[in-house]
């Protein structure tokens, strides 16, 4: 395809690595480096300690019953950095900041801007996300 900006290329590579960070902590092996932290409602919560080398990672899981939501509905509330706060009480704020950096049928790349309050002597802190959603399977 087409070269991308350097400044989204790298904006993709972050996003790319993360996914496949979070796929492998779906697999066996990556799941099996988190430990069981209770529940959330019907969130499943995770924990995979801290490390000299890694921070501290916290996974939550749940799964939908048939019809019970539509697979686009989720897509686009995760695609929305303003709705963040209907689902998730430790947003603040959330904004869009660049829309389809990459836009294609099967990728799309937003630019998020998010804040997050503080809880349990950790300060708020706020966060740019590139957000990328892709069909991978």
């Amino acid at each position: 395809g087409p070269s991308l900006p350097p400044e989204t290329q790298k904006l993709l590579d972050a996003a790319m690595e993360a996914q496949q960070k979070v796929l492998y902590y779906l697999s066996p092996e990556g799941k099996a480096e988190f430990n069981p932290n209770g529940k959330a409602g019907p969130v499943t919560l995770m924990v995979k300690p801290q490390t000299d080398d890694a921070p501290q990672v916290v996974m939550g899981y749940r799964s939908f019953g048939i019809d019970e939501v539509k697979l686009q509905d989720l897509l686009d509330l995760l695609m929305d950095p303003v709705g963040r706060k209907k689902f998730d009480n430790q947003t603040a704020d959330g904004k869009l900041l660049k829309r389809g950096l990459i836009d294609e049928p099967d990728k799309r790349l937003d630019l998020h801007y998010g804040a997050y309050k503080g809880m349990m002597n950790v300060g708020g802190r706020d966060a740019l996300y590139a957000i990328l959603r892709q069909k991978i399977n």
